[in-house]
């Protein structure tokens, strides 16, 4: 009997799918099966009975009991198969025993069929044999669109008697005549009707489904473009709604930019009503005195007259008033590809303009601002420097001589006082330069406990005079060898040792240090701990800001700016780490911890030597050195710090002389002040560097200490960078680098001659003019 074929009412495609899954079809052939069994039972009685009245009724009954115990024993698979599939086995099993229950079935018809063909009286038992073994197989046929490996079973069974049955006529009795021919001929018109049948019922399945897969189809695309359109008129609607009281105007164009339709908001922000306008084009009404620059008319109507427009554009009202509107029009395309009409929104941005012209003044104002700053720091520092450079030149040059006590205490005390006044002038240089973010910084290989106990070594004295213990432990676990930036590490850490030492009157200080990896390196980290004051609680979030100490009493006592803790915690963030207060260590004082990230060396990273860190300075042969210097009291100074060393030494008041003189004297290195008179010390080097002569050493003297000033030098062919004040070591060791050969200008170090490294930083500003002299007659043509 065929599966069952009762059709359902098409809902959707996930309906479909369930419906005609491989799952959903062998539940209706087992329900088929089942509901059927009664109505296949009338073949077998109308077979058993022709066997009852042509062969006997023995036959007849055996042939029933054959075919009604296959049947049952698939029926009970069946009902098995339906609990396990409640149960919720899964299906891949159930097919299988169902399958199994199928060849049996399948197997019994076979017996029943053979059964009639060796007990048939005549010949034409055969053919009714074969019939019905043709519409066991045309059931079975109907089988293959639900469940396909039960009637396959079922057909190969059938097929395989058949067959046996035209074999065993070839062999009974010898037969190979006419009665031969007729059977093989039975057979296969049998077969070729079943093989019909069959085809028949699996198409019309088939093309059933395909009909429903696509009313299903259909219907779900009829729905789509229902709820599309639906969606489209609510959306008229709603942009009809939101352009008439949008606040921004909407107009609408033709083609031609022939005004069609306008939004109320057109008309209260223009004051045209929308009748004085439908028609006309958007320039004949809005355009004004202004609206166009000058000599930009045929660019600026070339805009307007495209299609798509993105612009701000300064529109009059109808009492004259100027508007700034932001258009942004687009085209709306017709079925053929044509332009429909065009839709512009145009946004009041009057107000936006106003604030955008006050905030670029403000900016300018700002910038203005800025450069002034940088123009007043750069004018005090040099202001400052200047005098200062006497100052502290003459105090060493004191200090070296045969005083008496009282003479050394004096001479002491200017020193102290005037190297507490360069700190404050470099804070504040420093603090400017972070602000600006012009701090540039490298990273270098060096030992990271030298650099500990270098700033250590410059304070011990400091501790010392105040009979403090200054302690420097280590847990071994610094690395030998780093990439960073030295210098200004150091920096740090003599900010903190300096003001552990500076804020504590008894007791100790102590700094330990430690590293962890980290990433492809390390984590430094360096604790100072003191007995000191220590910090208030309540200022302890305040310590980091500028211009900031603990409280105005600490000011009073031990003076500074307050700038060290921000310059370092700044420095310290630009070297992946930062600077924390610690909770205050038991017994009082203070605790900071300073963190920086540590590189791992490369092979191509050259490690600094001893020699290279720290050279004897000691001149080792005569030269012959030029200073250019429009103040007497540095050409004093520098006489006085030279007069031991085997140097000639001649005297220039400004650059034009001391061009003058190098072409007389052909000298081994030039002190070259910035700032003189007639010819500044950077022209005066230009000239120079383009002389046939042999290229003298060039070490820039100035008392402007900005990286941009030093990248000047740089680029006008300088070879080294000294500021001022001028210290004797200070002009010795540029004197030892020239003689060999060397040419290290870049960023200063801890003297005032530069270091051996190639600065990249950009000029920023030119320092400008001042007097800053002794003598009150320089005045420097250069600007510096």
């Amino acid at each position: 009997m065929p599966a069952e074929t009762r059709t359902e009412p098409l809902m959707s495609a996930e309906t479909f799918a369930s419906r005609y899954s491989r799952s959903a079809l062998f539940d209706r052939y087992a329900r088929a099966r089942i509901r059927t069994f009664w109505q296949r039972q009338v073949a077998t009685l109308i077979g058993s009975s022709y066997i009852a009245f042509f062969v006997s009724m023995d036959a007849a009954l055996a042939a029933t009991l054959l075919a009604v115990c296959g049947e049952g024993f698939e029926m009970i698979l069946l009902r098995v198969a339906q609990t396990a599939r409640r149960r919720g086995v899964g299906l891949s099993s159930i097919i299988g025993y169902t399958t199994f229950g199928a060849a049996v079935q399948a197997l019994t018809i076979t017996c029943c069929v053979i059964l009639l063909v060796e007990t048939a009286p005549n010949h034409e038992a055969e053919l009714v044999a074969l019939c019905f073994l043709m519409a066991a197989a045309v059931n079975a046929g109907y089988a293959l669109t639900h469940h396909p490996p039960a009637s396959k079973v079922k057909l190969g069974i059938y097929g395989a008697c058949a067959c046996a049955f035209v074999l065993f006529e070839a062999r009974s009795d010898g037969e190979t005549g006419h009665r031969l021919v007729t059977h093989v001929i039975e057979v296969a018109l049998l077969s070729y009707l079943t093989q019909n049948f069959v085809s028949v019922w699996v198409r019309s399945f088939q093309r059933r489904m395909e009909n429903e897969r696509a009313l299903i189809d259909g219907a779900e695309q009829l729905s789509t473009v229902n709820r599309e359109l639906e969606i489209r008129e609510r959306e008229m609607r709603n942009l009809s709604f939101v352009a008439r009281h949008a606040n921004d105007s909407v107009i609408l164009f033709k083609p031609n930019l022939d005004i069609s339709w306008v939004n109320d908001s057109f008309v209260r922000l223009t004051g045209f009503s929308r009748e004085e306008v439908v028609g006309r084009k958007p320039w004949e009404v809005l355009e004004g005195p202004d609206s166009v620059p000058e000599g930009q008319r045929d660019e600026i109507e070339t805009l307007v007259r495209q299609p798509v427009l993105k612009a701000r554009l300064l529109n009059y009202t109808k009492d004259g008033q100027k508007i700034w509107v932001e258009v942004n029009r687009v085209p709306v395309f017709g079925p053929g590809g044509t332009i429909e009409t065009l839709v512009s929104i145009e946004r009041d941005v009057t107000d936006l303009v106003r604030h955008e012209e006050e905030m670029a003044q403000a900016r300018m104002q700002a910038e203005e601002g800025a450069r002034a700053k940088s123009a007043f720091l750069a004018t005090m520092s040099h202001e400052m420097r200047t005098p200062l450079n006497a100052i502290v030149g003459m105090a060493d040059l004191l200090a070296a001589e045969d005083l008496g006590s009282e003479q050394n205490e004096y001479v002491g005390i200017i020193q102290s006082a005037s190297i507490s006044l360069l700190t404050i002038i470099n804070d504040v240089l420093d603090y400017s330069r972070l602000e600006a973010d012009k701090v540039e910084i490298e990273r270098r290989p060096h030992p990271p406990a030298q650099v500990i106990e270098d700033a250590v070594r410059l304070l011990r004295a400091m501790a010392e005079d105040k009979g403090l213990t200054l302690d420097v432990r280590t847990d071994g676990t610094l690395p030998d060898i780093a990439l960073f930036d030295s210098s200004r590490m150091r920096q740090i850490l003599v900010n903190l040792i300096g003001n552990a030492v500076k804020f504590t009157d008894f007791g100790c200080v102590t700094v330990l240090s430690s590293a962890e990896a980290a990433g492809d390196g390390w984590t430094m980290r360096v604790e100072v701990r003191d007995t000191g004051v220590g910090v208030p609680p309540d200022r302890a979030e305040h310590i980091f800001g500028k211009f900031q100490q603990a409280d105005a009493a600490t000011t009073r006592r031990f003076g500074g700016t307050g700038l060290g803790l921000p310059i370092s915690q700044s420095l310290a963030q630009r070297m992946g780490g930062h600077i924390r207060l610690l909770p205050a260590p038991e017994g009082g004082g203070s605790a900071f911890e300073v963190c920086i990230a540590l590189g791992r060396p490369g092979p191509e990273d050259i490690v600094p030597t001893a020699q290279q860190a720290d050279f004897e300075r000691q001149l080792t042969r005569r030269m012959r050195v030029l200073l250019a210097e429009d103040n007497a009291t540095n050409r004093l100074l520098v006489k006085r710090c030279l007069k031991d060393q085997p140097v000639e030494l001649f005297e220039a008041i400004n650059g034009r002389e001391a061009v003058e003189m190098t072409l007389e004297f052909r000298p081994d290195v030039i002190f070259m002040d910035m700032s003189m008179p007639e010819l500044d010390g950077v022209s005066a080097t230009r000239i120079i560097r383009t002389l046939e002569i042999p290229q003298p050493h060039i070490a820039a003297l100035t008392a402007n200490a900005f990286e941009s000033d030093r990248e000047t030098c740089a680029k006008a062919g300088m070879d080294d960078f000294i500021t001022k004040p001028l210290r004797r070591k200070d002009l010795i060791t540029a004197l030892v680098l020239a003689e060999r050969g060397e040419k290290p200008l870049s960023t200063k170090g801890e003297t005032g001659v530069s270091r051996l490294r190639a600065n990249n930083e950009a000029d920023t500003w030119t320092s400008p003019p001042a007097s800053g002299t002794t003598n009150g007659k320089s005045i420097r043509s250069s600007g510096r």
